[in-house]
């Protein structure tokens, strides 16, 4: 999913580019994607949902003013696109880290549990019942050798 959400934010970026480019139509689709991957009450919504043209700023008025509140409005709504590609990024390495922690501690039948559960269409607290049991059933020592490799991941 966060690669479709990467996909889609990169494409939000080269709009900010078009030639027609509408600020109140970007800000609502950017909205919408960012929403998917952090949640609606993230700071990277509301930052995007922030962005507007004061068309009573005294800058607007001034004829010798450099400032365009359009380009601001775009580079700060490319900065927090940026911003969240980089964290997408982010989760992105840290969901394969943790796979391949997984592939090497873990029997086929249990691995295929986990991965079974998380494609799953159940709620999260479901989800995490789910695995507690499947993670019940292992070894103490399989279950310290994850954990150790997390934490160590974790660090770097």
């Amino acid at each position: 999913m966060e690669r479709d959400v990467s996909k889609l934010l990169k494409a939000q970026l080269k709009k900010l580019n078009s030639k027609d480019f509408d600020l109140e139509a970007w800000k609502s689709s950017t909205s919408a994607v960012l929403s998917i991957a952090f949640g609606a009450d993230d700071p990277h919504v509301h930052e995007i949902q922030k962005l507007k043209i004061d068309y009573g700023s005294w800058a607007l008025r001034d004829a010798k003013a450099s400032y365009d509140p359009m380009v601001t409005c775009k580079k700060i709504g490319k900065e927090v696109v940026e911003i969240a590609l980089s964290q997408l990024g982010d989760r992105e390495e840290l969901t394969s880290d943790l796979n391949s922690i997984l592939e090497s501690q873990l029997m086929d039948k249990s691995l295929k549990e986990i991965r079974k559960v998380l494609k799953s269409s159940k709620s999260d607290s479901k989800k995490g019942e789910k695995l507690q049991e499947i993670l019940k059933g292992l070894d103490n020592d399989n279950l310290a050798s994850i954990l150790a490799q997390m934490i160590l991941k974790s660090e770097n």
